[in-house]
């Protein structure tokens, strides 16, 4: 009962970080703010929660299976996360069933934290501008940004490179 009640903390406390980021100016957005995102409202409670408990059940109480274990669903659970935000922007939704709305809904993701590093002075501006906007000219404006940047070679590059 005790991992369950931890993992309803965690990913609570994930989620509420998610909402409070997404009422803060993309530029403020970081790498390690995104990836503890990911890790607490993710990570923990799709894939580290489900493959410990099953080990508890089991009767598994080696603390080094159980630390190895974290550490990979942790890595899936990025992985995850990170795939996740690219289908949300770049997916067909007949395909995906998401509606694509994290650009409107200002949510700190893997490709905007990217994209801001990556961007100049007149492409941060377009971000800072756009993002976070419901109007649809606003979407497709950031969407275009993340392909001038080159973010879905990126993203192939990076979902090809996890070993």
């Amino acid at each position: 009962m005790h991992l369950f009640y931890e993992m309803t903390f965690i990913t609570t406390c994930g989620q509420s970080l998610d909402i409070l980021n997404s009422n803060k100016s993309v530029s403020t957005f970081t790498m390690d703010t995104y990836k503890t995102i990911a890790a607490n409202k993710t990570s923990h409670y799709t894939f580290y929660l489900p493959t410990s408990a099953a080990m508890h059940l089991v009767g598994l109480k080696d603390t080094e299976a159980l630390r190895q274990t974290k550490m990979i669903a942790m890595e899936i659970g990025h992985f995850y996360q990170v795939q996740d935000y690219f289908l949300d922007c770049f997916g067909k939704p007949e395909v995906t069933v998401k509606l694509g709305t994290n650009i409107q809904d200002n949510k700190s993701s893997w490709l905007t934290v990217v994209c801001m590093r990556r961007a100049n002075d007149e492409q941060n501006a377009v971000k800072l501008e756009c993002y976070g906007k419901t109007e649809t000219d606003k979407f497709a404006r950031v969407k275009e940004l993340y392909k001038t940047l080159g973010l879905p070679n990126t993203y192939t590059f990076f979902s090809t490179t996890i070993n």
